[in-house]
């Protein structure tokens, strides 16, 4: 049962998810389910680049809000086209804005382990990443990350954190820095 689980996973995976012949998705709302599902298939370094390719092209192309459609193989004055009218395209959606969630869902690696973060868990993947600084939001409380001269120091003010390092799970305590 396993095996035909992963093999459906991967076929899944070359046949739709990486297959330059299927037509591409061009809304950031739905690039959103796309790059969640290869998030849930372990792809995170193709996360990591459709991230970098396509909101950063958007943000390279002068956007300072996520659009509501966007193809970077298109021309400038072609951007803002929609609907049949040249400038009919909504430049401010916020659910477009979906690299902020997969970066701290699969990224930094935060998830509830019980119902409104009683406890939650931290399993980061921050191999792309040389330096950052990042504060999550939680109910009643945040968590904090440093990452800084290959140190990944995390910090919360609320308890119940756990986090996993290579296999290991560490409690992240209340107030105390967390240094991987």
């Amino acid at each position: 049962m396993q095996s035909a689980v992963i093999k459906k996973k991967q076929q899944i995976l070359s046949n739709v998810l990486l297959n330059n012949d299927v037509t591409q998705i061009t809304t950031p709302y739905f690039k959103f389910f796309e790059q969640d599902a290869l998030c849930k298939l372990g792809q995170l370094p193709q996360v990591y680049r459709t991230i970098e390719e396509y909101w950063g092209s958007m943000i390279r192309k002068g956007a300072t809000t996520i659009w509501e459609e966007y193809n970077p193989n298109l021309s400038d004055d072609q951007q803002y086209a929609m609907y049949g009218d040249p400038f009919g395209k909504s430049l401010c959606h916020a659910w477009g804005a979906s690299p902020v969630y997969l970066l701290g869902r699969y990224f930094f690696g935060l998830r509830p382990t019980k119902p409104g973060y009683k406890t939650f868990e931290i399993n980061p993947h921050l191999e792309k990443f040389k330096e950052l600084e990042c504060t999550l939001p939680i109910k009643d409380g945040v968590v904090k990350f440093n990452l800084k001269d290959a140190k990944l120091t995390i910090w919360t003010n609320k308890t119940g954190g756990t986090v996993i390092n290579n296999g290991i799970k560490i409690s992240l305590n209340k107030n105390e820095e967390l240094i991987i």
